[in-house]
């Protein structure tokens, strides 16, 4: 509920809470000059290799916020939380004018301001001040790339091995990674989202799969127009009902012909003796960031490998043994545990002290809680001394690993 509101059925204010009045330290932002009324996000998912670069994975679009002045002398700025991962291209604002139904949006500057290693403060100026309990709109423009927000996951780290997912964590500093916002438990507010109209039209009551259909149609339009529920051979109904596998299944061979090669080198490089003939014959050079983490996947799954075999595998790929890619780092450092590769621990440390993300840690920390008495040695020193700088759940995480209660 949006602060300043009446709860339901009530004529009364609500009793004024000292929280009201509190400072938040963890935001950036001058959430309390303004009430957020609604937010609507409008991005598009792009699945590409990680990383930075033209086609690289990330989410583009625009955040849209509405917005009233509490400020009785008005605001020249609106400051918002926002992330180093976060790229704000354009902003623009749109102001309430007598007789004016839907204003022009004219664009404005901003700029950002550091604040914590978790964020940064977003500051987007104003040309004129707006006023007490003035409404207005501001629309940004922005791209997320990898960051502490966005998770994404390769079709091989799915249940289904064949589609990307990706899925955001918001808690509980997060949300400033994935859309510039009042990053603050003291600010509620509404959205807009399929989910949420879903759950409003249909919550406390069973459906079928028709009434989720009609729902979709009239939610997309567009959908509803293009009548994709009766694409002649793939009938909504046909689908649901038919048994046996659906009427269509996607040519998915093109994944077998990239993902193959690496299978056969992996197996490769499991063997007792190696056929290095054989092995320089495959190129690696060409291929994706996802190719290489498949590969290294399946070298996981078959270590340990014979005496003598990781060390030749660093030797002979350094662009994997020694990559700066959190993918791949993350992977060579589970083999090198794993195979207790003790030349090569010292990566691990350095990964851990320098990444503090909860789905790169907790996986080397198992694996060397798992591993030797020199890995355990090495999770507990390195725990000691990044606990300060990791976020409070993943240190309760890391110490369940470390040093597990009743051990």
């Amino acid at each position: 509920m949006a602060s300043g509101e009446h709860s339901p059925g009530s004529g009364a204010a609500r009793r004024p809470l000292h929280s009201a009045q509190a400072v938040d330290v963890a935001s950036a932002s001058n959430f309390r000059a303004f009430e957020l009324l609604h937010l609507h996000l409008d991005l598009r998912a792009e699945f590409g290799p990680p990383g930075p670069g033209a086609g690289s994975r990330g989410l583009s679009g625009t955040a849209v916020l509405d917005l009233r002045c509490l400020e009785p002398e008005g605001a020249a700025e609106l400051r918002l939380d926002s992330h180093p991962c976060l790229e704000v291209t354009a902003a623009a604002l749109r102001r309430e004018r007598p007789g004016s139904e839907e204003p022009p949006a004219e664009p404005v500057s901003f700029y950002t301001q550091p604040f914590s290693h978790y964020g940064q403060a977003l500051c987007v100026s104003f040309p004129q001040p707006c006023r007490a309990a003035e409404r207005l709109q501001v629309l940004l423009t922005y791209r997320v790339g990898e960051g502490p927000g966005v998770c994404w996951l390769a079709p091989e780290q799915t249940a289904g091995k064949k589609k990307p997912f990706v899925y955001t964590q918001g808690q509980a500093v997060l949300n400033r990674a994935f859309f510039p916002c009042f990053d603050t438990p003291a600010v509620k507010y509404k959205y807009s989202a399929l989910i949420e109209a879903y759950v409003h039209e249909f919550k406390f009551r069973s459906i079928l799969a028709d009434d989720f259909l009609d729902f979709y149609l009239e939610y997309f339009p567009e959908l509803k127009k293009k009548r994709v529920d009766i694409i002649p051979g793939f009938e909504f109904d046909r689908w649901l009902n038919t048994p046996g596998w659906p009427p269509y299944l996607p040519d998915l061979s093109p994944g077998d012909s990239l993902m193959k090669p690496a299978e056969e080198l992996a197996q490769l490089w499991a063997a007792e003796e190696l056929d290095m003939k054989a092995i320089e014959a495959v190129a690696i050079s060409p291929w994706k960031t996802y190719q290489l983490v498949y590969f290294l996947d399946k070298i996981l799954q078959k270590s340990p490998l014979p005496p003598g075999n990781v060390k030749k595998l660093g030797d002979t790929y350094p662009s994997i043994s020694n990559a700066r890619n959190a993918e791949l780092r993350l992977r060579w450092g589970q083999i090198v545990l794993k195979n207790d590769h003790q030349e090569d621990f010292w990566k691990v440390k350095e990964f851990l002290h320098n990444q503090g993300k909860q789905k790169y840690t907790l996986p080397l920390y198992h694996a060397m809680m798992g591993g030797s008495e020199v890995a355990q040695t090495l999770a507990k020193e390195t725990f000691a001394s990044t606990a300060s700088q990791l976020h409070s759940n993943v240190v309760n995480y890391v110490q369940q690993i470390v040093a597990p209660k009743g051990s």
